[in-house]
């Protein structure tokens, strides 16, 4: 199989939060513990439906004077800061974030955090370039989702990134990766993302769709069909969303290569709102 990574830009960040809903800077530790606790204590927020407080925990995140923290931080920054300001400046600011915590509090399993600048870092190669892009020492993590699975832990799926800024942890999600599989010998031709079917304003989980289908000689696909996946989400709307993306796909054989009609039996695909770049 293909990997085919689509890299967005996104930027962001998560300010502290008390289990009573008021927001502290202080309240967790600058280590992976810390960050840990953030995320899953965002994602009882979510399990428990409250959305104005999801929306307050992440409403807040603004990193004060964002383009002097970017100028002070990192070198060659000013198209970062530009990026980050646009998207502070949107309604849809946090949308991914929140729906992504919505949809792991349906999920059986951990979040599981790593501090990047500990390294090694490889195969992450953009986790090194960015550390190594830094003027002055900040400390950044990953943050991760894993399910638990019988047999044990599955592939883990991205939260994002996280900066300690100002005694809180900031969320700077500066990639959001969409990784889908392709059969090899194949390429996309014409097609895209699903189309997420709620309001873009992070009160809805986004999820993934695992799917079947049939890809045929002339590259356009049949028989699209979803199948059961531990990560797979319940949402009518979305599963339904991802099957009419993936029924309007045409694809393409690379050049020098005859795939012809091909069976695809797990393909797993993200629905979720897209953020304001």
């Amino acid at each position: 199989m293909r990997s085919l990574l689509l890299l967005v830009v996104a930027f962001g960040l998560l300010h502290g939060v008390l289990a009573s809903g008021e927001t502290g800077p202080s309240q967790y530790e600058d280590t992976p513990a810390g960050l840990r606790q953030l995320l899953t204590d965002s994602i009882e927020v979510a399990r428990n439906h409250e959305n104005d407080k999801l929306s307050q925990i992440v409403d807040g995140m603004r990193i004060p004077d964002y383009a002097q923290w970017f100028a002070d931080t990192e070198y060659h920054s000013e198209s970062w800061a530009e990026a980050y300001g646009r998207q502070v400046a949107s309604p849809q600011f946090g949308a991914s974030l929140k729906s992504r915590l919505h949809e792991f509090s349906d999920r059986d399993g951990d979040v599981v955090t790593v501090r990047i600048n500990d390294g090694p870092n490889t195969p992450h190669g953009l986790e090194d370039a960015w550390v190594s892009n830094l003027k002055r020492p900040v400390n950044i993590y990953r943050a991760d989702w894993m399910d638990r699975v019988a047999e044990g832990r599955s592939r883990p799926d991205q939260i994002g990134y996280f900066v300690y800024v100002d005694g809180a942890f900031r969320w700077y999600s500066i990639i959001r990766q969409f990784v889908f599989n392709l059969p090899r010998g194949w390429l996309l031709r014409r097609g895209g993302m699903p189309k997420y079917p709620y309001p873009g304003d992070g009160r809805h989980a986004s999820g993934y769709v695992h799917l079947k289908f049939v890809i045929r000689d002339d590259g356009f696909v049949d028989k699209v069909k979803p199948v059961p996946a531990v990560d797979s989400t319940k949402d009518r709307a979305i599963i339904e969303s991802a099957v009419k993306a993936v029924r309007q796909w045409n694809l393409m054989s690379i050049p020098g290569s005859e795939p012809g009609s091909t069976n695809v039996d797990d393909f797993r695909i993200s629905v979720a709102p897209e953020e304001a770049y």
